[in-house]
C-alpha cells in the first residue's frame, strides 16, 4: 500500500460570499451574482448564498472572502476551503479555477443539474416579448 494515497474529492453543495459587517462593498454583490450564474449556466447542483462572515450556516463546503478577510475567514470557517476575492477585479478569476476544479473533480466535484440540458431531444425555450399586454 502507498502511504500517499490521492485525496478524495470533496462534494460542493453550498458555496458562499461573505463580508464583514462594517463593510459590504458594491462589488462584492455583483461578484455574488456572478457567481451563481456561471454556477447555473455550467449545470451544478450548488447553492450559493451571500451572508456577513459571523452569520455562515455551518454547511458551507466553499467560501468566498475579500482579500483582507482570508485569515478571519479561515478561523471562522475551518471545515470550508476558502478563496479569497480580489475586489478590484471585474471578473475574479477564483470563480474559474472553481469552476476547473469541479469540471476535472480530482479536488472538488458537484452533481448536475437534472432536466432539459441533459436530453438532447428537449425542446428549446422561446422568449416572448410584449409591449404592453400585446404579444409581439
Amino acid at each position: 500500500m502507498d502511504d500517499h494515497e490521492a485525496p478524495t474529492p470533496r462534494l460542493v453543495k453550498k458555496v458562499a460570499v461573505a463580508y464583514d459587517l462594517n463593510a459590504l462593498p458594491l462589488t462584492l454583490i455583483r461578484n455574488f451574482s456572478v457567481l451563481r450564474r456561471k454556477l447555473e449556466r455550467a449545470g451544478f447542483k450548488i447553492e450559493v448564498v451571500m451572508r456577513p462572515l459571523t452569520q455562515l450556516p455551518p454547511d458551507v463546503d466553499v467560501l468566498f472572502v475579500p482579500d483582507v478577510l482570508v485569515e478571519s475567514a479561515r478561523q471562522a470557517m475551518p471545515g470550508a476551503r476558502v478563496m479569497p476575492l480580489a475586489l478590484t477585479e471585474a471578473r475574479p478569476p477564483a470563480f474559474d479555477e472553481l469552476l476547473q476544479q469541479l469540471d476535472s473533480g480530482q479536488e472538488l466535484y458537484a452533481l448536475r443539474v437534472e432536466g432539459e440540458s441533459d436530453q438532447p431531444d428537449a425542446p428549446r425555450r422561446i422568449v416572448v416579448r410584449y409591449r404592453g399586454h400585446e404579444r409581439l
